[in-house]
């Protein structure tokens, strides 16, 4: 009689995979890619000037101005925060004064058009500054 000699085929492989994990976190990757581009605040698209220097600013809860400046009519207009309809310098001061607490000095983003008047800039600051704001411009970086 012949004797078979049965190998054990049950091995426990330890290996660890981790495919799983790398495509999860290109997925992520792809994701947040994505997405941060949703995540700037700017409710209405404009150019902003570019600057050499400044410091990285991330996303805020902060309130904010967007200046966009029509160049056919030369009038800028002011947007306060997601609003996308403009707003009057008046209205603007109104809105401040809802939304800031003048013990706090809380700053205000301004995204303004690189072709905006300083006139145009001085004017907000002006009304950011007489309701306890303090004022950030935000710029490109870049040439």
């Amino acid at each position: 009689m012949r004797r078979r000699r049965f190998r054990d085929t049950t091995n426990i492989i330890s290996d660890v995979n981790i495919t799983p994990l790398v495509d999860t976190c290109l997925v992520l990757l792809i994701m947040f890619m994505i997405a941060t581009p949703i995540m700037v605040k700017q409710s209405v698209p404009v150019n902003l000037p570019k600057a050499h220097k400044g410091l990285q600013v991330s996303p805020h809860n902060d309130p904010f101005i967007t200046v966009s400046y029509d160049q056919t009519s030369h009038k800028a207009q002011f947007y306060f925060m997601q609003d996308k309809t403009p707003v009057s310098a008046k209205d603007l001061g109104d809105l401040l004064a809802k939304k800031l607490n003048p013990d706090k000095k809380e700053t205000v983003f301004i995204y303004s058009d690189g072709k905006t008047p300083m006139e145009e800039i001085i004017t907000l600051v002006d009304i950011v500054t007489s309701h306890g704001g303090k004022i950030s411009l935000i710029t490109e970086q870049g040439e």
